[in-house]
């Protein structure tokens, strides 16, 4: 941890670069660490999400937003509102399904280039899902829920017999596991309708669901696509 006072975090700073020039081996495992780290943060939120979430903002407040640009004027006329704005007055905040993310919202999803497979029949069918995931995150309404998560549902079930049906052909040996997982995610799919229809939806719930997705596709999809590369097909 580094120190606030100024002198004493520059003599920090010089303690470490000299450590970091003495020690190559240390550099190394510092650099590497950093760099996983890097790649945990950009798999868990790319930056890609941070533009769209800014880009989208803008566009927003810029167009069609009286509110913003005369909030704007009455900052440079230090004209007070005597009230704290909404999007940070978390004691009026709303909580359930009226709480669904603005147009600038951060949690929007983003695909990943990581995600890419190399078949373009394959990918589609990846990316629509989080096209389908971001219309069910923006959902403002139980009704707007229900619906959206039927489409969301009903990709993926079609998506998975495909793909399970392509690999019982091509006798893959991890067929079996693959098809678990499957299951565990329609399992998880199932869960959300449930809790979509007790009134007990959660953001989480979908946020969850497409970290799923996005893990078995590197660590499950990608290993089947070997194997059919392999296979010379």
């Amino acid at each position: 941890m580094l120190d606030k006072s100024h002198h004493i975090f520059t003599a920090q700073i010089k303690h470490l670069a000299s450590l970091y020039v003495s020690d190559k081996e240390l550099l190394q495992k510092t650099l590497k660490e950093k760099s996983e780290t890097r790649c945990f943060d950009e798999a868990k939120k790319p930056l890609a999400s941070y533009r769209q979430f800014e880009l989208t903002q803008m566009h927003a407040n810029f167009y069609g937003n009286e509110a913003y640009h005369q909030a704007r004027k009455d900052f440079v006329y230090k004209v007070s509102d005597h009230k704290t704005p909404e999007n940070i007055a978390l004691h009026r905040q709303k909580e359930g399904l009226k709480s669904h993310p603005s147009s600038g919202s951060m949690t929007h999803f983003v695909w990943q280039q990581q995600y890419e497979m190399g078949d373009d029949a394959m990918d589609s069918q990846h990316k629509d899902l989080f096209v389908l995931a971001d219309k069910l995150l923006a959902s403002a309404s139980k009704e707007e829920l229900t619906e959206n998560i039927k489409p969301l549902y009903q990709h993926v079930e079609e998506h998975f017999m495909e793909e399970e049906a392509l690999m019982k052909k091509l006798n893959y040996r991890d067929y079996k596991e693959h098809k678990k997982a499957h299951q565990l995610m329609l399992k998880s799919l199932n869960h959300m309708g449930d809790s979509i229809n007790d009134d007990h939806w959660e953001q989480s719930n979908i946020h969850h669901f497409v970290t799923q997705w996005g893990e078995h596709i590197i660590h499950s999809d990608m290993s089947f696509n070997r194997y059919i590369q392999q296979q010379g097909l």
